[in-house]
């Protein structure tokens, strides 16, 4: 069927429209979908790196924690070598005292004063070097953890 002139030129305005909207329609979904590509691609490498963040954070913590740990140690394990030390002093002082000869031709009086000193000064030596109460001052390392 053969349309009237006017009517074939308004048929062709209207398909040149119609397939300038889809040809405009075919641009915007190629933009969109190469918009949508792109925020794809970027979600992607965000994700990425929050992971790669997440991870460093979970390892530090883990050694500051590691390191924390070690210090304690190594704290409680000084104060056991000091105590070990302060014994071995208040041996030797002992020693020394046990291996002294009183001077000769002391008089009793003399003796009692020596006796009462070497008494205060054992008092004093086993007072200056008396252990310390390691768990006391350090605690434990499981009370840091509650």
């Amino acid at each position: 069927m053969e349309f009237p002139a006017p009517e074939k030129a308004e048929r062709q305005r209207t398909e040149r429209e119609a397939l300038a909207m889809a040809g405009a329609l075919e641009e915007s979904l190629k933009e969109h979908t190469h918009a949508l590509a792109e925020v794809s691609r970027w979600k992607a490498k965000v994700a990425k790196w929050a992971l790669a963040a997440g991870i460093a954070a979970v390892l530090a913590f883990g050694a500051f924690g590691y390191t924390l740990y070690e210090i304690h140690s190594s704290q409680v394990d000084a104060c056991h070598i000091a105590n070990a030390a302060r014994l071995a002093n208040v041996r030797l002082w002992d020693h020394i005292i046990e291996v002294s000869k009183p001077p000769p031709g002391e008089t009793p009086a003399q003796k009692a004063q020596r006796l009462a000193t070497i008494k205060s000064f054992r008092e004093y030596v086993h007072n200056a070097f008396r252990p310390l109460d390691c768990s006391e001052i350090y605690g434990s390392w499981g009370r840091w953890l509650y």
